[in-house]
């Protein structure tokens, strides 16, 4: 019994000594320029379609990094008709719960990086969510300021 219970301190012991020297999660600031720049309505038409994208200036929290970042949604139609519009209800911050593909918003990015000498404000990568045929894809914008 007395072993069991040595054993038992000891196991303790130990957990406790790991979790107290496990280093504290660091969350890094993202450093991003000109970001309001990109924000905005962006529309495409030709023919019967309309490819639209709205975009916001918001803000990342997520348990590792923050900063200014892109949120957004898009519309589609053909011929008048609506084939999908997520352009309201657009969050205004980018959480860890955001990264879920069906429920975070369907456009997200920035021209950030964690070291400020090396941002390019007239660039943006954004990822955009494709509900309609279930992919992820990334696009990389560049504008003239």
């Amino acid at each position: 019994m007395k072993a069991k219970n040595i054993l038992q301190l000891l196991l303790i012991a130990t957990i406790v000594a790991i979790s107290s020297t496990a280093p504290a999660q660091v969350k890094r600031l993202l450093y991003s320029q000109s970001l309001e720049s990109f924000a905005g309505t962006w529309q495409y038409a030709s023919g019967g379609e309309v490819f639209r994208i709205v975009l916001v200036k918001g803000t990342l929290n997520e348990s590792d990094a923050y900063g200014d970042y892109l949120i957004g949604g898009y519309y589609y139609s053909k011929n008048g008709v609506v084939v999908y519009d997520c352009t309201h209800n657009i969050p205004t911050v980018y959480t860890d719960d955001s990264d879920d593909f069906y429920t975070g918003p369907a456009i997200s990015g920035t021209n950030g990086t964690f070291d400020p000498q090396v941002v390019t404000p007239n660039e943006a990568r954004l990822w955009v969510s494709d509900y309609i045929y279930d992919k992820l894809g990334r696009a990389f914008v560049t504008h003239t300021l």
